[in-house]
């Protein structure tokens, strides 16, 4: 009786020390590849984020830390949106749009292809796969905010940008 109490008890623990680590794992944006677009857009469900970042950017390292870490953009992000992490200098063959592209020496191939030429740069897609638009540039938690409500909400459609930021009130 003692050791199955003792063998409960350790069971217990366990448990919750998994549900701790499970939860923390939870935290933050959950990323696809970049292998995965294919496959996402034909879902036509969602729109398409792609972070394009390198291992060596600063403000890619900050808007991992403190934007897509936000709790509240986060849940935007994993609730309206497909979102994919490339980096740029990547050393691996992707295959995207039904092309294959391969790493080179320093820029992968695909960056080149999509016209990247700073980090981090933000690309969002239709849920048909077409591109809506790119910036590049670090993007606070208000900054994505509103990016991200102008993108879902198809204002981009109907209004510029800037009269729609100038417009937004934060809830």
């Amino acid at each position: 009786m003692k050791n199955s109490t003792l063998l409960f008890i350790g069971l217990f623990i366990t448990l919750i020390g998994f549900g701790q680590s499970t939860t923390s794992k939870e935290e933050g944006v959950k990323w696809f590849s970049i292998n995965d677009i294919d496959s996402l857009k034909t879902l036509g469900e969602k729109k398409i984020l792609i972070d394009v970042y390198t291992t060596w950017c600063p403000p890619c390292k900050k808007m991992d830390e403190y934007t897509f870490k936000d709790k509240r953009i986060a849940k935007y992000i994993n609730t309206n949106f497909y979102p994919i992490k490339f980096n740029g200098e990547s050393k691996e063959s992707y295959i995207f749009k039904g092309e294959t592209y391969l790493p080179t020496k320093k820029t992968h191939e695909l960056t080149l292809a999509l016209g990247i030429s700073a980090y981090p740069t933000l690309l969002f897609f239709d849920e048909k796969g077409n591109l809506i638009t790119k910036e590049a540039k670090f993007f606070s938690p208000n900054e994505m905010e509103i990016a991200l409500q102008y993108i879902f909400g198809n204002h981009y459609k109907t209004s510029s940008y800037a009269r729609f930021k100038s417009n937004y009130e934060f809830e």
